[in-house]
């Protein structure tokens, strides 16, 4: 019988990622679900400003002809917090997460 290597599907009300063979007549085994983050997800969860002792930086998305830009800026100079580029916004908006996540800029529960 031939398969599908992967798929994505909806459980408990959030997206997974399932990493399986999927038979043709949707009989699923060896399935493994793994918590995933959409674009939507990260975005959502990124501080929308960073203020400094003397400065506030804004969240700010952006495409030239050749790969996307996520940082913190003031305007729309080149006065950046911090940036990072990628082909893919996803990639970009990841590290940004990642990012904020090692510097302390993420609320968790215990600060809320």
């Amino acid at each position: 019988m031939p398969t599908h290597p992967s798929c994505l599907f909806l459980s408990s009300d959030e997206w997974s990622i399932a990493i399986a063979s999927i038979l043709t007549e949707d009989k699923r085994r060896g399935v493994e679900m793994m918590p995933a983050f959409t674009l939507q997800d990260i975005i959502e969860v990124l501080p929308k400003e960073m203020k400094t002792s003397t400065d506030t930086y804004w969240l700010t998305m952006s495409h030239d002809s050749e790969e996307w830009y996520i940082c913190y800026s003031m305007s729309d100079e080149f006065d950046y917090y911090k940036e990072f580029k990628s082909d893919s916004l996803l990639e970009a908006a990841y590290n940004m997460l990642c990012w904020c996540a090692e510097n302390g800029y993420l609320k968790t529960d215990k600060e809320e």
